[in-house]
């Protein structure tokens, strides 16, 4: 299960950053589509169970109508979770989504140690260890590789041309920014 689990997770996000590079969507877009597929997929899982998984859910919020305030919350939760998941991707790549999520599972890791005092076994830390310093490892590898390939990012104060400075004949002024404005004459 666990396994399953980690490679639906690895495809995911990479899946996600192809298609947007490659059809050119919005990311609300991919979450309308992946939400309806979902839904359709649960349907059918619930439709598979028989009738009395809904009667019981209908069964449980009838007697505890205060539960749909906190299944309210959850889904505003998810779905600012996803938007803030989907523009990740496509802004940023999967690989720093990858990066941010498994830190956010690290220090929720740390942070239960610590607050329920249950202590991790010393192959339970190397375990964590190893994750972190492969994602680390490969965040420096892509980023090594873009300035290779792609040079220092320009900054606003030195716009460069073909690898070099540019000096002013170089760097071309928009028409409106020559033109003088009214408050100017």
């Amino acid at each position: 299960l666990m396994f399953g689990y980690l490679v639906a997770d690895g495809f995911t996000s990479t899946l996600q950053e192809k298609i947007f590079r490659g059809y050119r969507l919005t990311h609300f877009n991919q979450m309308f589509y992946v939400n309806i597929f979902s839904s359709a997929l649960a349907f059918g899982f619930v439709l598979l169970r028989g009738n009395h998984f809904m009667a019981d859910f209908y069964l449980f919020v009838s007697k505890h109508p205060s539960c749909m305030y906190d299944i309210g919350l959850l889904i505003i939760s998810q779905i600012t979770a996803q938007n803030f998941i989907y523009l990740m991707i496509k802004n940023f790549g999967a690989l720093l989504l990858a990066t941010i999520m498994y830190s956010r599972q690290l220090l929720s890791i740390v942070f239960n140690t610590l607050w329920f005092k249950d202590p991790m076994t010393s192959m339970q830390w190397l375990s964590v260890a190893v994750v972190f310093i492969a994602l680390f490892s490969k965040s420096l590898f892509v980023r090594r590789a873009f300035l290779t390939r792609f040079g220092k990012p320009r900054t606003r104060s030195s716009p460069t041309v073909r690898g070099r400075n540019a000096s002013k004949a170089d760097v071309e002024i928009p028409e409106f920014a020559t033109k003088k404005s009214h408050k100017d004459s």
